[in-house]
């Protein structure tokens, strides 16, 4: 008997063609998210902030760190958390840190209790930026103090910021 060695020839051209183009694709898909990956840097640092006129309630302040800049914020909610508990408010607002290289915009949400010395915890979720941080993404997890009374705080970040 006889086997046709050209039909089972033929076969192994399209295998290997198939599993070429499926590796490819795994590939690229694996090196896209590693090449994304890259473009996020860790950052930490410091802030000293102090509160300003506006209608709600603002502060500014300098950035030290991996992220060197002014920060300006304004508050846009404060809510009570518990009855029990009522010196502490869920906040929310706005953020712009002004670098040499762009802004940074920033959504704030976080919890702070407004009895002296301030103790507040916040996450800062990067929804975009200016100049060379256009497009940019990421969080800032900030955590500190902020005194009513002297209306000043301290604070430290941590975060990455991720850039296209």
């Amino acid at each position: 008997m006889r086997r046709n060695f050209s039909a089972s020839w033929t076969k192994l051209p399209v295998l290997g063609i198939t599993f070429l183009m499926a590796a490819t694709i795994a590939l690229t898909i694996v090196s896209n998210e590693a090449m994304a990956k890259v473009n996020c840097l860790p950052v930490n640092g410091h802030l000293k902030e102090q509160q300003v006129p506006c209608p709600s309630l603002c502060t500014t302040g300098r950035m030290n760190g991996g992220i060197r800049g002014t920060y300006n914020f304004a508050l846009t909610t404060l809510l009570p958390v518990d009855p029990a508990i009522p010196t502490v408010v869920h906040f929310s607002g706005t953020t712009t840190i002004t670098t040499r290289e762009g802004d940074l915009n920033l959504i704030d949400a976080g919890g702070f209790d407004t009895a002296s010395p301030g103790h507040f915890a916040n996450l800062l979720t990067i929804v975009g930026g200016t100049g060379g941080l256009s497009g940019a993404s990421g969080h800032l997890f900030l955590f500190g103090n902020f005194d009513p009374a002297t209306e000043t705080g301290a604070s430290d970040y941590r975060g990455e910021v991720c850039l296209p």
